[in-house]
């Protein structure tokens, strides 16, 4: 009988916590915390280059992942952003009994139901849904923006011009 040992070692990029650029708690059913959260990640992607359509994705983004867990996993939730490779990704973790994603529509098109998750996996760059190990769930969303940051004061402009755009 012979007894064999392997060890592997791996050196691993920082976690999220050491990456993050920001990072919130809200319980899901407040409304106000959650459009403060919003904004905060509006502004994060105009700031950096961002063109109005990828902020309004991003927006869809968040709040169909809210609106989410909002629905099927009341109580408190984790919004997190770090950007990677000049992209930013947002995670939403709540603590749910989790589900299993299918990125597809629906099979009755009528249904109130289903299509929240078909449009973030539409408007995100890479989208993917994990169980947690302390339960739960963690959404994950990778968002196109600028690849290079723009004076604040540029951004500041931009973001008038798209309210203003979107008020008409």
């Amino acid at each position: 009988v012979s007894d064999d040992v392997a060890i592997m070692t791996l050196r691993l990029p920082e976690g999220i916590e050491h990456r993050c650029a920001a990072e919130w708690t809200l319980d899901s059913a407040d409304r106000e915390r959650a459009a403060d959260i919003r904004r905060s990640i509006s502004e994060e992607l105009f700031a950096r280059g961002a063109s109005g359509e990828d902020v309004f994705d991003a927006d869809m983004v968040f709040s169909e992942l809210m609106g989410n867990v909002y629905r099927y996993a009341p109580g408190w939730a984790n919004v997190k952003i770090d950007w990677r490779d000049d992209v930013m990704v947002l995670h939403v973790l709540d603590d749910g009994t989790g589900f299993e994603f299918l990125p597809e529509l629906p099979l009755d098109p009528m249904s109130e139901r289903g299509r929240g998750l078909f449009i973030i996996n539409t408007l995100a760059e890479d989208f993917h849904i994990r169980p947690r190990t302390t339960g739960g769930s963690h959404a994950r969303a990778v968002l196109r923006a600028a690849q290079r940051p723009i004076p604040r004061a540029a951004a500041d402009a931009r973001r008038r011009s798209t309210a203003y755009t979107a008020q008409q």
